[in-house]
């Protein structure tokens, strides 16, 4: 009886574990900017580990092996935060940055008349309406975004 309650146990927590992961892997491809593309990979994934370090550990039957995995899985969720961190650190940096002048990048923006609070990106490949800058599409401003030193 209770073999067959850890075989389910250790199905149930494998199965949520491998759902989080698709899902913060869908989450990565589908996402528009790539601070939603981070969030939604480290909480599934961070979420998702956890759940299979669970299941493991209840196949494994051990003390020590569900020690060991658990030492892994707090290591792992800090690295993931430090490297989302890092990495939505230096996408805030590269958005400050004006683009490149080289042919390859929009050369101006401009506002649109026909569309209130857009901009419109002339370049090489002529204007595209609620593009500025680089080609991304234009950011909603935070209510949490410190003020950077300069700005009104």
């Amino acid at each position: 009886m209770t073999s067959a309650l850890a075989t389910i146990g250790v199905g149930v927590f494998v199965g949520a574990g491998l759902f989080f992961f698709v899902a913060g892997t869908v989450g990565l491809l589908r996402f528009p900017d790539p601070h939603s593309r981070l969030h939604a990979l480290t909480k599934a994934d961070n979420l998702g580990l956890g759940l299979l370090a669970i299941g493991v550990a209840l196949h494994l039957g051990s003390g020590w092996a569900a020690a060991k995995l658990a030492l892994i899985w707090v290591l792992a969720v800090f690295a993931a935060s430090t490297a989302a961190q890092l990495l939505a650190r230096s996408v805030l940096r590269d958005e400050d940055r004006p683009a490149p002048s080289n042919g390859n990048a929009p050369s101006t923006t401009r506002a649109d008349p026909d569309r209130p609070g857009q901009r419109t990106q002339e370049g090489r490949h002529g204007a595209r309406p609620g593009h500025a800058g680089r080609g991304t599409p234009p950011r909603m401003p935070s209510a949490r975004r410190r003020a950077r030193p300069g700005e009104a």
